[in-house]
């Protein structure tokens, strides 16, 4: 634990914006589209699902962070974290 007491902090940059996104997807369809997808969990082909979201939706620029998910139902659900690059104010 000693390592820690040598690190210094240079203390937060805030240079992005974060937003959780909700979406609401059929559940069939859901599963069926993720077939595609090469990931080896559950989050990491929700966050490809988001990522394709995105670009059809022309949102681009977001980063797409960690993404929850379940069923209610017929559906799925998905909190995704999305983190848009802002330019951060000059101290």
């Amino acid at each position: 634990m000693d390592i820690f007491n040598k690190v210094e902090d240079l203390g937060p940059v805030e240079n992005v914006r974060v937003v959780h996104r909700r979406l609401r997807i059929p559940k069939h369809e859901y599963y069926n589209h993720i077939l595609r997808y090469d990931g080896d969990n559950f989050e990491e082909t929700a966050q490809f699902f988001v990522q394709d979201y995105l670009r059809a939706k022309k949102e681009e620029e977001a980063i797409v962070g960690m993404v929850r998910g379940w069923e209610e139902g017929d559906w799925v659900l998905l909190d995704a974290a999305l983190r848009y690059p802002q330019c951060p104010e000059p101290r």
